[in-house]
């Protein structure tokens, strides 16, 4: 079952009051499952005038196979994601969401955790399968 999840970070840490939505953290690994989260992130922050941050974060450990070989090079999978994040930047754009991205190495989730409050975010939404 494929699924998305919508996360109300601390209102006090935004400034904004509960109920006001002013930035959106979109927290995306570029896959199918992320992508209908990226539809809801989209509707959400069109409906309330926010601000779209798209983050994906590449994890370098992901990156290795069990024999210590690389899948791909970190460059390489920064491209491909910077690729992804702006395609979903344009989305959000076409529809009049003002929209930026985010690419982070490290931990996925301390790296999203991390950037909702350096991004102060309002909400944040993510894809699960």
């Amino acid at each position: 079952m494929n699924s998305f999840a919508v996360a109300h970070s601390d209102s006090s840490l935004s400034g904004s009051r509960i109920g006001e939505i002013h930035r959106v953290l979109l927290a995306t690994d570029l896959s199918d499952v992320s992508d209908r989260a990226a539809d809801e992130a989209i509707e959400l922050a069109t409906d309330h005038g926010a601000e779209l941050i798209v983050l994906s974060v590449i994890d370098p450990g992901g990156l290795r196979l069990p024999g210590g070989r690389f899948i791909r090079r970190i460059d390489q999978e920064r491209s491909r994601v910077v690729a992804g994040a702006q395609a979903i930047v344009a989305r959000a754009q076409k529809v009049g969401v003002r929209a930026t991205f985010l690419v982070w190495e490290g931990d996925p989730v301390e790296s999203i955790v991390s950037a909702s409050g350096s991004e102060k975010s309002d909400v944040s939404v993510l894809g699960s399968h």
